[in-house]
């Protein structure tokens, strides 16, 4: 019975032992709940799969302004525009969107065509410094970095392909 007994509390250490190393200290990231107006944001990624931007196309981007609570940016075509509303738990709606209504190249206007219908029917959002989630019942749709300005280049548009042609 002490062998038993002994057993099952050597056991009981293990166990308790392996679950104490698989405890990993979960990295924090501050969530913020506001939008800053002099943030604009570059779409990289939809439904989960990353964005390719064709030579030249302009980048698709989103700005929020807190104050006029407007949304604005580039489609990777047209300009467009909207109202928005959000609250401190990460809920937010988009009002009906405006913009320019440029022809562009196909692939410009395939971009447009997949990103704005996405961002029409988002109802919630994730925000830290350095990305947004924007997000469909809970699963993000649109992943946005954050642009840093760079005053040598233009940052609206996608770097041109400088490899030498075959």
């Amino acid at each position: 019975m002490k062998k038993i007994i002994a057993i099952a509390a050597v056991v009981l250490l293990g166990v308790a032992g392996v679950s104490c190393r698989s405890q990993q200290k979960a990295a924090v990231v501050e969530m913020k709940t506001e939008f800053d107006a002099n943030v604009v944001w570059k779409l990289v990624a939809m439904r989960g799969r990353d964005v390719t931007y064709a030579e030249g196309q302009k980048l698709v981007t989103a700005q929020f302004n807190p104050e006029s609570h407007i949304l604005s940016g580039c489609s990777g075509c047209n300009q467009y525009f909207a109202n928005y509303k959000n609250d401190d738990k990460g809920h937010l709606t988009v009002g009906e969107m405006n913009g320019t209504k440029m022809a562009c190249p196909v692939p410009f206007m395939k971009m447009e065509r997949s990103y704005m219908p996405l961002l029409q029917k988002v109802n919630g959002y994730r925000l830290t410094e350095q990305n947004l989630e924007l997000l469909q019942d809970g699963e993000v749709v649109l992943l946005f970095d954050r642009m840093e300005p760079d005053p040598a280049a233009q940052p609206d548009k996608a770097p041109a392909d400088d490899s030498p042609k075959k």
